[in-house]
């Protein structure tokens, strides 16, 4: 009986003990921001093994409400920090993790609220900027990590409540990605920016409502590969002291009066992430700022190419006889068949002629 009863126990015990994802909670983050005047919502909570997500509008505003298992956050947090910078941001294409599950609930998100609010593609797009511009805090390296650089994949990004400007500008390149848009990342220096480099998104927007008020904003872009991809600034909030406007798709720095310079533009990668070793000679600098159309770019390359071949050719052509247009073979002063000299020689000249007189040859 004393068993029976003991075990009874236990299992009462058990059943009241709290279940599912929202009592396991470990860590909670809370980001609010504000889109064309209304008020958005996200709630994070990282368990110790539940996951669940779902949007919905109460009193108008929206709210999203995502369950994220540690595990899933420790797999990219696992990865030291001298693995997580380069010298020229290039390396910043392994952490565009498109394939990650939550990454891609968080853009489903959007996507569902973008569709009740009937948000066209380029508000969709600064409605997901506004959250990572506002949402997300601006977080140094040297302060929150102790590393002068260190990048962040974008589940970290969203799990910590923010980062500087690769980590931020990442993320938004990733969930843009997910959702269907053509995107890059630029990386560049500013004049009198306090650190040593920057890095923001650029977008290729395919087709633009011209009715639309924000596509007046769409002012700030670069060409890569004939295409035009428009500024995105990811950090309106930090500690850089070179943001003193609202940046819209569409508006650099340069609006502020600051200069870009050095730009290198770092296109997405095809492949998903697979670690730290694998592809890593594909990743380099792929191109600068300089605006080049593609026809001229082709021509350039072309010139490169078959110039060499050109002047070889020119140098090797025989050398033709100017009475009667035959071919003179190499290392030959005359022609062989009208017997043309070449040379400059009188002598020499003179004296074939006698030649040729002897043999009755005129």
């Amino acid at each position: 009986m004393r068993f029976h009863a003991t075990l009874i126990l236990i299992i009462l015990l058990l059943s009241t003990a709290p279940q599912g994802a929202r009592g396991d909670a470990i860590k909670e983050m809370h980001y609010t921001w504000t889109f064309l005047g209304k008020e958005y919502e996200i709630e994070i909570e990282l368990t110790d093994g539940s996951s669940s997500n779902y949007v919905e509008k109460r009193n108008g505003t929206w709210y999203i409400t995502m369950e994220i298992p540690r595990t899933s956050y420790t797999y990219y947090k696992r990865f030291p920090g001298g693995f997580r910078y380069s010298f020229n941001h290039t390396f910043l294409q392994f952490f565009l993790t498109s394939n990650d599950t939550y990454i891609q609930e968080l853009a489903d998100d959007f996507e569902k609220i973008s569709r009740e609010e009937e948000f066209d593609n380029l508000t969709k797009l600064n409605f997901v900027l506004s959250f990572v511009q506002e949402g997300l805090e601006y977080m140094d390296d040297l302060t929150y990590t102790g590393f002068y650089d260190y990048y962040k994949f974008p589940l970290e990004t969203l799990v910590e409540g923010g980062g500087d400007c690769e980590d931020k500008s990442v993320l938004m390149a990733t969930v843009a990605h997910v959702m269907g848009y053509d995107v890059v990342l630029f990386a560049m220096n500013i004049t009198d920016l306090k650190t040593t480099g920057h890095v923001a998104v650029g977008v290729h927007m395919e087709y633009v409502n011209p009715l639309n008020p924000l596509s007046a904003y769409l002012r700030d872009y670069y060409v890569y590969h004939g295409k035009r991809y428009y500024y995105m600034e990811t950090t309106t909030n930090g500690s850089e002291g070179i943001y003193t406007l609202h940046y819209y798709v569409g508006i650099s720095p340069k609006e502020a009066g600051y200069t870009i310079t050095n730009l290198t533009i770092i296109p997405y990668r095809n492949s998903w992430y697979r670690g730290y070793d694998y592809d890593q000679h594909d990743v380099k600098e792929i191109e600068g700022e300089r605006e080049v159309p593609l026809f001229w770019g082709v021509v350039a390359a072309l010139l490169l190419i078959y110039a060499p071949i050109l002047i070889i050719s020119i140098g090797m052509e025989k050398k033709k006889c100017p009475n009667c247009k035959e071919d003179i073979e190499d290392g030959w002063n005359y022609c062989a068949r009208c017997g043309y000299w070449l040379g400059n020689n009188t002598e020499v000249i003179v004296e074939r002629e006698m030649k040729f007189n002897e043999k009755g040859i005129k």
